[in-house]
């Protein structure tokens, strides 16, 4: 299984690389959304996304699983949080997205 990891918290990615990657996936990280989003938008293929919610740059991790979704409509997508409070209002899809609070 080919992960595309987005997270900016370099410890936490790190983390959250090495256990992905002890289940047998190979991961593909990137420190924000936007440079995800240029992964996204490339050749390479992807089975699930792994994304922080509030990242820097332009786009957060709810507009990256917006892009992701456009591409690989039936891939799953686990969004990550540690404000509960930023998928106020936010339906997620549950066959093939899910929540998980830092």
């Amino acid at each position: 299984m080919r992960v595309l990891l987005a997270e900016d918290d370099q410890a936490l990615r790190s983390l959250l690389a090495e256990m992905l990657a002890g289940a047998d996936c190979e991961v593909v990280e990137a420190g924000s959304g936007d440079a995800a989003a240029l992964l996204v938008d490339g050749p390479d293929e992807f089975d699930v996304l792994v994304t922080d919610i509030h990242m820097p740059g332009r786009l957060d991790g709810l507009g990256l699983g917006r892009r992701f979704r456009a591409r690989h409509a039936r891939h799953p997508i686990l969004y990550m949080t540690g404000r509960p409070e930023a998928m106020r209002g936010v339906r997620l899809r549950a066959d093939r997205e899910a929540l998980l609070f830092k």
